[in-house]
């Protein structure tokens, strides 16, 4: 399943190129499996070869959990992908042990701010210092911020205060 949602989004990516879409990147959730499996970045690299995507097109996102496994396939993959110009983000970060810490030797490009945390910040002081410590250290690790789950002007406003650098959501 990996493999054809992974090959869909690049044919829908390639459809939206041959229209004009020159600058759209595809993100594509992978699961921890997919990580473990060692053939997984040439499968990933085969795909963007079918559909002539160059890869700095195409962002995996895997969950701050699967990344916190600590397997050294999956860091390996990882790490592969990227250095085929793959962009990696790490998804859902606020719902666990989250730590840019422990992803700093990935070469990770990108952080996505859980919704519930985002939701949470507009009336709570304390989720709003999170993502603001959040913004702090990733802007040191040279790592782009996204605040999932925007859905209201007023959270909008308040992840670019606190140094978000785009927002996904139904906004």
């Amino acid at each position: 399943v990996g493999r054809w949602v992974i090959d869909n989004a690049l044919s829908d990516l390639k459809t939206w190129r041959a229209h004009g879409l020159d600058d759209v990147i595809v993100s594509v959730n992978v699961a921890a499996r997919q990580l473990q499996n060692q053939e997984f970045p040439l499968e990933v690299q085969k795909a963007l070869d079918e559909h002539g995507i160059p890869p700095r097109f195409l962002r995996l996102e895997v969950t701050e959990l699967t990344l916190m496994q600590d397997s050294d396939v999956a860091n390996r993959a990882i790490k592969a992908l990227r250095n085929m110009g793959v962009e990696i983000a790490i998804d859902d970060f606020g719902t666990g042990y989250s730590s840019l810490g422990l992803v700093r030797g990935l070469p990770i490009q990108v952080v996505k701010i859980d919704g519930t945390l985002v939701s949470s910040c507009v009336n709570k002081k304390e989720c709003a210092a999170i993502v603001q410590a959040t913004s702090a250290m990733a802007r040191v690790l040279g790592i782009r911020l996204i605040a999932e789950g925007v859905e209201t002007e007023e959270q909008r406003r308040l992840m670019q205060s606190l140094g978000c650098d785009a927002g996904q959501g139904f906004l």
